[in-house]
């Protein structure tokens, strides 16, 4: 808020009027002219005039030169996801950041807030921020719409919400200018956007968006985001079954996760590697590779029942019911461990229920639960995929009724894939 609106804002509060506010200080004329922001008084008269509705003015102009520089501080661990210092100016901040403080630094706070609870993993708390900034959108700087678009599709992101993502990511593209912001801040914005962009299986931008981001952190030397673009590439150029081009960039960010000493790191490459060579049907190879990213990814359940899950998905294709039936003992104790509202699990649970339940409670699961589930998060590869699993099921079966219905609809959804 400028002075004028602190001011009149203060006086209502305390139930005054502008006469007895003015008394002997300045005429009202003059003070209401201060309050609507029409003239700017002398920092004698603004002292005065503070000091008789409660406020120490040269506190409050004080501490708005340190919101601003903590503001501006504050930029470079949120890009740079440094979590800890992030933490540590935001505790300095809280207590400043008052409705005394100009509506344009307080937006700037909500808006870097919501990077900060992205990092923290305290999605809860964004909503507050967003609904806050969405009653002044209309006041935001082109700069503080940057951030918000960015900083918001970010959030959209971690919430699974991808085509919300993309539409925020694309509108801070366009508030973008060297002028107000670093490059970096420009190749951390088309990383996210090319994640958002993959998500939503636009392949073709994605490259384009990732190699942008690519060549701005290579010149910067920054390794960690060059080791997650290569791997976004390598899954890119998979999917687009361009498999020399997906190894090479595997490869290259294997090398950059040796090098940082990231383990659960090479993990996620080599079940990426195993992706690709399955697309390429060499099953054996992908079979040895997803048991050594599984190796790599023991501390991290969640990646590790990622693998698990594709391991039994091959095993199925070999008819390996006996390594099968090994894997789901051994494992069955991890859908106790983690949500059962995550993809990972949802697998995990189709397998054990569909090899080792009554048809009846399988079918169960597959219809009330399963498929739902697949269908709200959008995730039409896996839906074709266990789709295709029950059509030969009930084909292997002689219910060639059941089995058409499948494959049918498993047609449906790849040709409503294509369309997207």
């Amino acid at each position: 808020m400028r002075n004028g609106k602190i001011l009149r804002q203060r006086r209502k509060e305390l139930g005054m009027s502008q006469e007895e506010l003015a008394d002997s200080v300045v005429s009202p004329s003059y003070l209401s002219r201060i309050e609507n922001d029409k003239t700017e008084a002398d920092e004698e008269t603004l002292k005065l005039l503070f000091q008789k509705v409660g406020v120490d003015y040269r506190k409050q102009t004080s501490n708005t030169k340190t919101i601003k520089q903590l503001l501006q501080e504050w930029e470079k661990p949120l890009l740079h996801n440094e979590r800890k210092k992030s933490h540590q100016i935001y505790i300095k901040l809280s207590p400043l950041v008052t409705d005394m403080v100009e509506i344009q630094l307080q937006l700037e706070y909500h808006i870097k807030s919501i990077r900060l609870f992205i990092l923290q993993k305290e999605l809860s708390k964004v909503n507050d921020c967003i609904v806050f900034l969405d009653d002044f959108y209309e006041r935001l700087t082109s700069r503080n719409r940057f951030f918000y678009h960015k900083h918001v599709g970010n959030y959209e992101f971690y919430a699974e919400n991808f085509e919300k993502a993309e539409t925020h990511f694309a509108k801070a593209a366009l508030d973008f200018t060297e002028v107000h912001l670093e490059k970096l801040e420009l190749a951390d914005l088309h990383l996210l956007y090319a994640s958002a962009l993959f998500k939503t299986n636009k392949e073709s931008l994605c490259l384009s968006y990732a190699n942008s981001a690519l060549q701005i952190f290579q010149s910067r030397y920054k390794t960690k985001p060059c080791l997650k673009i290569h791997v976004l590439l390598g899954s890119c150029y998979s999917r687009a079954r361009d498999f020399p081009s997906a190894l090479s960039n595997y490869e290259q960010a294997k090398e950059l996760a040796e090098l940082l000493h990231q383990d659960v790191e090479i993990g996620i490459i080599e079940h990426n590697i195993a992706t690709t060579n399955f697309r390429m049907n060499n099953k054996k190879e992908a079979v040895n590779l997803l048991k050594d990213a599984m190796k790599h990814k023991k501390n991290n359940n969640i990646r590790f029942l990622t693998s698990l899950n594709m391991l039994l998905n091959i095993y199925y294709e070999m008819d390996y019911t006996k390594e099968i039936q090994c894997l789901l003992k051994e494992y069955s104790h991890l859908p106790d461990q983690l949500s059962r509202e995550t993809i990972q699990v949802k697998e995990f649970l189709f397998f054990l229920f569909f090899l080792s339940k009554p048809q009846n409670e399988w079918e169960g699961y597959v219809t009330n639960e399963f498929y739902p589930f697949l269908q709200t998060k959008k995730e039409y590869r896996q839906l074709i995929n266990y789709t295709k699993i029950i059509a030969n099921y009930y084909e292997n079966n002689g219910s060639y009724k059941k089995a058409t219905y499948y494959l049918k609809r498993a047609l449906e959804i790849s040709e409503h894939t294509n369309n997207l």
